[in-house]
């Protein structure tokens, strides 16, 4: 033990000893005779480094040592003129290298030079100050419930004088100069092409304003203000048809066999009594759409408190706040329909989903259900199929009077016919020809709409019920059909992606 306390002793008084000789060594280098390090001399020197941009430039400036020779500004001045650098900071400049030699300190990342940066283009902007999108109130009441005509309507309206749109218009950018005095060049503006349309007038062209009252549309490059046509009460032998490019409100409902048209929405607070109706744009029914002659039909939205017998049809969304009876719905969005008594018998197509609350009822009523299904291009596929088939049966025909001409006239192996007859063959060989392009032109056009349908389909598809649905009900999504054999609830019906097959889940 005593051993090992000694060993450690020695140790130590020997790193001690190293310790004081290297420190002796050091200094003895490091002081001259005459008092000054031994380090050799020194002079100060600069570094710099410009940005990518080339719109600055920094340097380092580092102090001499050892007796070293100091900074001179005009060194690094002229350093700098030799690279071609003509925004030089000489105020700034001069006051670092200062100071660099009287503190005896690095001074770094010192602003040198300083260029112009461009002012880039200001694209146009546009900001509309009225609502392009309305979002629908629910209708109100219950499924028993009455209609409450005191509502003014939701067609939303401007009275002359309102602004409309203000159009801040693109302003150009600037120049800049980097510190090498090139020119950075900035691109120039896009312009924003935006007009005044009818019923709306801009004096300065940047704020646009109704000049009526009426309904404001934006479309593309322009604002309008499209008049509103409101029918105090119901459309019958006192109003007449109603056929009006703007929005049209009807404050009673529209009798049978009469017609509202509009360019844009039309909004009835009665029913749609076995009546035509189009929009333009959204179909907003606060009563129902009855009778089997009843066709209603949206480019944009369609809304009703119910649907009995006949036909409604919308681009856009369907929806129906009670029921449907008896009726065809189409949707090239979704259908839902929110009261308890659902869907009771008919067919409703919906490309995206169908979603209601029952399907069906306990007496069998038969109820199809399709889904995955764009129901305009079917009727464009059927309209094509239709005009095909009739050029296919004129030109059968026109090719077995050939045919017979042929077998009663031929003379020689040649046909010869009389000069009179003759004539009428060469008018019905052109008919035949234009036939002929005009069905392949068809042909071309309904394989296009075909491959259009597979695309926007693909993967749509998708039913939901809520509550019950009851055997009899056919249901079907892109051409896969299951005919529901005993009652089912809270479910929901999609295509098993990697089968094809139709399966059911939990309704949600």
């Amino acid at each position: 033990m005593n051993g090992d306390c000694r060993e450690q002793e020695r140790s130590r008084v020997f790193l001690e000893n190293s310790i004081e000789k290297l420190l002796a060594e050091v200094d003895a280098y490091a002081l001259g005779e005459d008092g000054l390090t031994g380090v050799e001399a020194m002079d100060a020197f600069f570094e710099i480094q410009i940005t990518r941009d080339k719109l600055k430039a920094f340097v380092d400036l580092y102090p001499a040592s050892g007796g070293g020779a100091p900074l001179r500004y005009e060194s690094v001045r002229e350093r700098f003129r030799e690279m071609g650098v003509e925004a030089l900071l000489e105020e700034s400049l001069a006051e670092a290298v200062q100071r660099c030699n009287d503190e005896g300190k690095v001074q770094h990342r010192v602003p040198a030079a300083q260029g112009i940066s461009p002012e880039q283009s200001r694209e146009a902007t546009l900001q509309i100050l009225f609502p392009q999108e309305r979002e629908r109130e629910p209708l109100g009441g219950n499924d028993e419930g009455a209609i409450d005509y005191r509502d003014k309507g939701e067609i939303f309206a401007v009275q002359p004088g309102d602004v409309l749109a203000i159009l801040d218009p693109a302003v150009d950018g600037i120049p800049g100069r980097d510190i090498f005095g090139n020119v950075i060049d900035v691109p120039p503006a896009k312009q924003m092409l935006f007009r005044a349309g009818e019923g709306v007038v801009s004096e300065d062209g940047r704020h646009f304003v109704a000049a009526r009252k009426g309904q404001p549309l934006f479309s593309g490059s322009e604002v309008s203000v499209k008049p509103v046509v409101v029918i105090p009460g119901d459309v019958d032998y006192g109003s007449g048809n109603v056929v009006f490019e703007g929005s049209v409100i009807v404050r009673g409902n529209v009798l049978e066999d009469f017609r509202v048209e509009a360019g844009v929405d039309v909004e009835i607070f009665g029913n749609v009594e076995s009546a035509f109706v189009r929009a333009g744009r959204d179909l907003h029914v606060h009563g129902g759409i009855l009778g089997e002659k009843a066709d209603a039909d949206a480019k944009g939205r369609l809304t009703a408190r119910f649907v009995e017998g006949g036909h409604a049809g919308a681009d856009g969304d369907v929806t129906v706040v009670s029921h449907l009876l008896h009726a065809e719905v189409f949707s090239c969005g979704t259908v839902e329909v929110q009261g308890r008594k659902g869907i009771l018998g008919g067919i409703v197509v919906a490309r995206d989903r169908i979603d209601a609350v029952s399907a069906g009822s306990t007496m069998g009523t038969r109820t199809h259900l399709v889904s995955g299904v764009d129901f305009r291009v079917r009727e464009q596929l059927g309209v094509l199929d239709g005009r095909i088939k009739k050029l296919q049966d004129l030109v059968a025909k026109i090719s077995e009077v050939v045919k017979r001409s042929a077998a009663k006239f031929l003379q020689g192996g040649q046909i010869r016919l009389p000069q009179e007859m003759q004539v009428k063959m060469d008018l019905l060989m052109q008919h035949y020809n234009t036939a002929v392009k005009d069905m392949n032109l068809l042909q071309d056009e309904r394989t296009l709409l075909r491959n259009r349908m597979e695309r926007t389909v693909k993967s749509a598809g998708f039913i939901k019920v809520k509550n019950r649905v009851f055997p009899g009900v056919l249901v079907e999504i892109r051409g896969v059909k299951k005919e529901i054999k005993d009652e089912l609830r809270f479910i929901s019906f999609y295509l098993d992606p990697d089968t094809g097959e139709l399966v059911t889940g939990i309704y949600g």
